[in-house]
């Protein structure tokens, strides 16, 4: 008689060959990409409440006040600017709605993606250490969402500084879409920078680098900011 197969038994200290490695990966960047694109899927029925509350801020703070733009003389006061919102084209609209929503469902759909990640790193932790993995997702979720935040709350300020270099006789009509890729740009570099001590506490749990190499690396980290600083610069 046959006798049933004995179920392997996991590694305790989290051990797996490389062919079963790549196969969590799989299946965790699975259940991340799943949760976007559902949370995106939602987020389509309400795109233009979203675009509202985006565009608020800045039309607020640089808009016209609802004038047309044909009365966009009449609305400058001396040297004060004002911005229209345009969009161009007939496939805007569509994409800026893509846009919007994969920029909301990135943002909502924070907790479980992190989640996915801690879960992914954490069979190669040893078990007191194990215990920090809600704590790293408590902690990982507000962090990118106060950096995302952060980037929205400044956007009235960065339109003012911005607006201020515009030549007299010159009108100032924003393009939607690029105004969308500004903002979800800055959205995610600002939220990704905020869980930087994050990944650092993480990366010293995992015995990868200790604090002390850290604290030698300075001189590295300041050039790498330099670098990340310029290229997540917005080109015009």
């Amino acid at each position: 008689m046959l006798k049933p197969a004995r179920k392997k038994e996991k590694d305790p200290e989290g051990r797996m060959p490389l062919a079963e490695h790549l196969r969590e990966l799989r299946n965790r960047l699975l259940k991340a990409v799943l949760a976007i694109c559902l949370v995106t899927a939602v987020a389509l029925f309400y795109y233009k409440d979203i675009v509202d509350f985006l565009m608020k801020p800045v039309l607020d703070s640089v808009g016209c006040g609802g004038l047309s733009v044909s009365d966009l003389e009449a609305a400058k006061d001396g040297d004060q600017k004002c911005a229209y919102f345009t969009v161009n084209g007939l496939l805007s609209p569509f994409t800026i709605m893509l846009k919007v929503s994969f920029m909301t469902g990135l943002v909502l759909a924070t907790p479980i993606w992190l989640y996915q990640l801690w879960a992914f790193l954490a069979p190669g932790l040893h078990k007191q250490e194990k215990k920090y993995s809600m704590a790293f997702v408590a902690a990982g979720v507000p962090l990118f969402v106060g950096g995302g935040f952060f980037a929205y709350a400044i956007l009235p300020t960065t339109a003012e500084v911005l607006l201020d270099f515009t030549p007299e006789g010159a009108d100032n009509l924003l393009p939607l879409d690029d105004f969308i890729d500004l903002l979800t740009r800055m959205v995610v570099v600002f939220g990704l920078a905020f869980e930087l001590p994050l990944v650092l506490v993480l990366l010293n749990f995992g015995g990868v680098v200790t604090g002390r190499r850290m604290l030698g690396w300075w001189r590295g980290m300041i050039m790498g900011i330099t670098v990340v600083g310029a290229l997540a610069t917005p080109r015009t």
